[in-house]
């Protein structure tokens, strides 16, 4: 561990401050809260702030003691943590204040999806949101954030209202969409999906929607229907995916690829799960899947339940995916189409890899899904007068995404994982890159610096890293630019 001067006890003593300097000895999961191990030891100090002020003194703290600062929340971002990281845990930043009148929302640096999308509910209202109640809002912010509701209100990043937070000089800063010019503005639009390592944010205001806008059923429950497939039935389920696509605007259909669990007549065994969720009224869902669903589908199917979900529980499938520990990684390769060979062939490869690797086989999953992208590409259009096509998310025109899940347990399964990587994505990218489409990711999904000319285009990196030198020259904050992977 480095030696820190003034000794963190000390300095912190005059804030509000909750200071934690951990040893060896100390259980890292005690410490920090992290959806997964992967580039994971001890920090030389944690800090737990409850104002500004406390983060100013961390920003320069770590300034002083040529600490790299990393602000964290919900935990899901793979970012360096180790000796040199002074991680500052944004847990009682978790305000949430909604605004009916002018329909909108502000709440902390620290509140998840679950908690954000609790709190609108109760007041009839919703925004764009997460695929798991425990991300954080701010880290899936500044990845630029697709949401189930993209469709109807475009990335989350489309609908941010105004940022606050501390710079990497120790400044506190406002920054607002309708306001602020200049490098200010700037600064705004590149935090909206380039923005680790800009700021530290310690709250966001966003527009809400009215539940009643969406015409649900008894206003509050979207219509979800789920089969359950053996993987034997690959190539018919994978015809039924194409066939929803393109998709209807309402409607978010998708295709999971997991192990039976201990508790199914035969553990371990490859499923698939196709789920279609409309969040519309349900007799036009099933209008438009009724037919669409073929004999063969429904006789092959293990299970088919339809039912009508409160959009407060629109999180409780993916809970199991949520838990802490274990090396974890995302990787999402967005595209503009996809065959249904593909997706045969995407399914082999993973069951191959968990045939073969004991140790990633129970929980490693693919997730394929598709959307209906008319909303996000207005959104990013030179004719938006809110200019959120100067947001860079390069993915805008992008419809269909395959992200493949990989959890192990154990540092040696890795080379096998990322083996296994390298191929899916090589498999789901083939239609794409036969059409001349150029590959590209989800810059919540980096893992490090080495892919980040997959989730920018030229043109957005030269002014990402503009506006990075300009707000954190310094490198105090956390950059994944400049990660290396090292």
């Amino acid at each position: 561990m480095p030696s820190l001067n003034p000794p963190p006890e000390a300095y912190f003593a005059p804030t509000s401050t909750e200071v934690i300097v951990p040893t060896v000895e100390d259980n890292i999961h005690d410490i920090i809260g992290r959806w997964t191990d992967e580039r994971l030891s001890h920090p030389a100090i944690v800090v737990v702030p409850s104002n500004h002020a406390d983060i100013i003194a961390a920003v320069k703290y770590a300034a002083a003691n040529k600490l790299t600062l990393v602000v964290g929340a919900g935990g899901h971002k793979v970012v360096p943590i180790n000796e040199t990281t002074l991680y500052v845990d944004m847990r009682k930043f978790n305000h949430i204040s909604v605004d009916s009148d002018h329909m909108s929302v502000t709440f902390g640096g620290g509140v998840s999806n679950q908690k954000l999308l609790e709190a609108l509910y109760d007041r009839g209202l919703y925004t764009t949101l997460a695929n798991s109640g425990a991300v954080g809002m701010v880290g899936f912010i500044l990845g630029g954030g697709l949401s189930g509701l993209s469709s109807a209100h475009g990335l989350v990043i489309d609908n941010v209202l105004a940022f606050e937070g501390i710079t990497a000089s120790g400044e506190p800063i406002t920054l607002d969409a309708s306001s602020s010019t200049g490098e200010e503005r700037s600064l705004f639009d590149v935090l909206c999906g380039a923005g680790i390592g800009l700021l530290a944010i310690t709250s966001v205001t966003m527009r809400a929607f009215r539940l009643s806008s969406l015409q649900l059923a008894d206003t509050t429950n979207f219509w979800v229907r789920k089969w359950t497939f053996p993987g034997s039935a690959i190539q018919v389920v994978a015809d039924f995916f194409k066939s929803l696509v393109p998709v209807e605007q309402k409607m978010l259909p998708l295709l999971i690829f997991a192990r039976a669990p201990p508790s199914a007549p035969v553990p371990g065994v490859p499923v698939l799960i196709l789920s279609i969720s409309y969040f519309g009224p349900s007799k036009e869902a099933e209008a438009f899947v009724d037919p669409l669903v073929t004999s063969e589908v429904s006789s092959l199917a293990i299970t088919c339940d339809t039912s009508l979900t409160p959009l407060v529980h629109m999180f409780d499938s993916n809970k199991m995916l949520d838990v802490h520990g274990g090396f974890k990684s995302q990787h999402m390769a967005p595209c503009m189409d996809f065959s249904a060979v593909t997706i045969v062939e995407a399914f082999q490869r993973w069951k191959r890899f968990g045939d073969e690797v004991e140790d990633a086989r129970p929980f490693t999953a693919v997730i394929i899904f598709a959307y209906n992208p008319a909303v996000v590409i207005a959104n990013g259009s030179s004719s938006d007068p809110e200019r959120r096509g100067l947001r860079p998310f390069v993915a805008r025109d992008r419809p269909v995404f395959a992200q493949a899940l990989t959890w192990y347990r154990n540092r040696e399964t890795k080379p096998l994982t990322e083996r296994f990587i390298t191929d899916f994505l090589e498999t789901i990218r083939r239609d794409d890159n036969a059409r001349g489409y150029l590959p590209v990711t989800m810059p919540n999904n980096f893992r490090d610096g080495t892919a980040v000319d997959l989730g920018y285009t030229k043109e957005q990196l030269v002014e990402i890293r503009r506006v990075h030198r300009k707000w954190n020259g310094e490198g105090v904050l956390y950059n994944v630019l400049e990660d290396d992977g090292r």
